[in-house]
């Protein structure tokens, strides 16, 4: 995979994180192959990641409640296992 993190543009962030807790994230990043920075850059990514996906799946849960799309009007009138015996050949 391409890190592209170095042709974008970056702005800066400071910090206030205890030393032995830095050191320590530091000794493990090298393990690693990585950095602190490169730790906390795809942290920070995933986490405003997860937070979209939550306020889209938030949004089209509530749009899916209140809609009365369907062949039913809105009212469920089969059971998952009645779907799964009509899927199951025999």
């Amino acid at each position: 995979m391409t890190d592209l993190s170095y042709t974008r543009p970056m702005a800066g962030l400071t910090l206030s994180i205890e030393e032995d807790i830095l050191h320590r994230a530091r000794v493990r990043a090298v393990e690693e192959g990585t950095s602190v920075s490169a730790v906390v850059r795809e942290f920070l990514k995933d986490y405003a990641a997860v937070r979209g996906h939550e306020v889209a799946l938030s949004s089209f849960l509530q749009s899916a409640a209140v809609s009365s799309a369907g062949s039913s009007g809105g009212r469920r009138n089969w059971t998952r296992d009645e779907i799964y015996v009509q899927r199951t050949p025999g």
